[in-house]
């Protein structure tokens, strides 16, 4: 069990559930973690998208968005570095 979340890197994520007597154990995903600081990827359409792996402008108008309390950046406690 991991006890603390390090930025950028992978790791496995398996979650256990089921009944009494009867545990059920999910296959293992392989998730990602973001780089520091990579809060958004810019969507073709305009606005925000996930992490893409690049801290940069976009970034940083996303930051300063949430701060502001607009629309479509990610949500405060994500922008919170």
């Amino acid at each position: 069990m991991a006890r603390f979340v390090v930025m950028d890197s992978a790791g496995r994520l398996e979650s256990a559930g089921g009944v009494a007597g009867r545990p059920v154990l999910t296959a293992p995903a392989t998730v990602r973690t973001p780089k520091w600081g990579d809060l958004v990827g810019r969507l073709p359409q305009g606005g925000y998208g996930p992490p893409d792996g690049v801290v940069g402008a976009n970034d940083i108008v996303a930051l300063i968005d949430a701060f502001k309390g607009m629309p479509g950046p990610p949500p405060l406690y994500a922008a919170d570095l």
